[in-house]
């Protein structure tokens, strides 16, 4: 079987799974707008898709090596287009968050086997080679991902951003079906998968994640979240103590002791939360404050994507060539760049302003992504390379997740704030009614009647004309919240990075 048709076959997937990282954030307005969505709703769109890949992808990688990576792609490949059909069809929020689980379930199970396919297929200097081609095509996904999605919203409908998935899909089974062999050896007496440490992972993110989200509207001290929290410490107690007895667990903690390692892990978690923020913030306020097309919000969007496929290949060579804390300080510097930027967004920036932050958003981007993943494995031991892979995926997914959680949370308290401060100021008093009526019209703007709940048509205007700035206000408040983030965690990668530097030096 020639290799290079394998590499070739995993092209089409391989675009897929990194346009539908980006895809979807474009259409989140015109998706709120049709199905009556709420703001939290929209939040789970993404975070169930991020919460089924932390909580799955290590576990899947484990079960192609037992029963064969290319029957798991396969199956994968099936669910996608299924749960991409479906979520196409959605006509209620929840049936669209449901297939929206099912569409993680099957990237997580595509991303590990994948990988593991090439690295059966093709050895040593070939496998780098065919790795880089395999990160190329994914960053041209994540690229055209907003621009794709605006497009075909403007032109078509939000429903073909899933529907898109269906040819590429259909192309990748066909290739493994009838073209793609495996090379692999499958080794079913040594391969584990960690069923607890899956569940309690899944518990403890899952947990923590609904807490952070639904707690604002539920109340903090209501006993549904404090049994959340509860789950969630007991759960990640459990999977502690549970996985530093296991040969092969799900998360190896003791990697951590490697400084280097821990360096990588914090700067890709790191990353993934500004990312994620950002990318689900951006689309509303370009959409709501500035007024942006869908089409124009993917084509402004566009300088971060093609920025990270551009400096991808150079943080790769970097990598390989330099000390390592030259990408990673370079990527977590150009985030706190961007996000001291993002802070000065305002209803009248302009785009060379968003232009000064999306840059640097998109270098860091592509350094972080492209250079963590070599100087991480090289860290360790070379035996430890599928564990230390899983373990980088998995961990930037959970930062995923509780990143645009915590980050969605603070938003709708931030916006909230702004909105009764400015009525404040225009001399109007604010009743329990109005603060009740205000919350309803935050959580879900296109369900709320105009003079609903004992609010004026004239008072429900003028809140409606403040909503822009309120809105501009709580992303910049945000925004500042991830620049002391952020620099915290510059201090802290510096620090291991130099401690591990003296510790190889010793």
């Amino acid at each position: 079987m020639n290799k290079w048709v394998v590499l070739l076959g995993s092209f089409p997937a391989t675009f897929i799974l990194g346009l539908d990282y980006t895809i979807v954030s474009i259409a989140l307005p015109t998706i709120q707008q049709s199905l009556g969505a709420s703001f939290i709703q929209t939040q789970w769109v993404m975070n169930i898709f991020m919460l089924m890949l932390c909580i799955l992808m290590a576990s899947m990688g484990r079960l192609g090596d037992i029963v064969g990576s290319l029957k798991m792609l396969n199956i994968g490949w099936v669910l996608l287009a299924v749960s991409s059909l479906f979520a196409g069809l959605a006509e209620d929020p929840l049936w669209l968050i449901v297939w929206r689980a099912f569409q993680g379930v099957s990237i997580a199970i595509i991303v590990p086997n994948n990988i593991a396919l090439l690295s059966h297929t093709f050895v040593e200097k070939e496998a780098g080679f065919a790795m880089g081609w395999w990160m190329s095509v994914l960053a041209v996904g994540f690229a055209l991902g907003p621009v794709l999605g605006g497009v075909l919203c403007e032109y078509l409908s939000w429903r073909s951003i899933f529907f898109i998935n269906i040819p590429f899909v259909l192309v990748s089974m066909v290739l493994g079906l009838f073209v793609m062999r495996s090379q692999q050896n499958l080794d079913k007496e040594k391969s584990y998968i960690d069923w607890r440490g899956m569940i309690l992972l899944a518990l403890s993110v899952g947990s923590l994640v609904v807490l952070v989200v639904e707690g604002a509207q539920v109340g903090w001290l209501s006993w549904p979240i404090l049994l959340l929290l509860v789950i969630s410490i007991l759960s990640f107690i459990a999977l502690f103590r549970v996985e530093r007895k296991l040969e092969q667990p799900l998360i190896h903690f003791a990697y951590f002791k490697n400084l280097l390692f821990s360096a990588c892990i914090l700067t890709n978690f790191s990353l993934l939360i500004f990312l994620i923020s950002a990318f689900f913030l951006l689309p509303f306020y370009l959409h709501i404050v500035r007024q942006d097309t869908t089409v124009m919000s993917g084509l402004i969007l566009l300088p971060i994507t093609l920025v990270m496929a551009l400096v991808s290949p150079v943080a790769g060579r970097m990598a390989a060539n330099s000390a390592p804390a030259a990408p990673i300080l370079i990527g977590v510097i150009c985030i706190l760049i961007a996000a001291i930027v993002m802070t000065q967004f305002s209803v009248d920036t302009n785009f060379s302003t968003l232009l000064l932050a999306f840059i640097p958003f998109g270098v860091a981007w592509g350094f972080v992504f492209s250079a963590t993943a070599p100087i991480a494995i090289g860290a360790l031991p070379p035996n430890s390379a599928g564990i230390a892979t899983g373990m980088l995926w998995g961990i930037q997914n959970i930062g995923a997740a509780l990143g645009l959680a915590v980050v969605g949370t603070v938003f709708r308290i931030m916006e909230k704030q702004s909105l009764l401060n400015q009525l404040k100021e225009s001399g109007v008093q604010i009743t329990s009614a109005l603060e009740k009526y205000i919350d309803a019209l935050l959580i879900n703007p296109e369900r709320i009647e105009r003079g609903a709940m004992g609010v004026s048509a004239a008072l429900h205007g003028r809140i409606a004309n403040m909503f822009n700035e309120a809105f501009a206000q709580a992303f910049q408040s945000v925004m500042w919240g991830l620049v002391v983030f952020t620099f915290l965690l510059l201090v802290a990668v510096a620090v291991l990075l130099k401690k591990s530097q003296c510790k190889k030096e010793s």
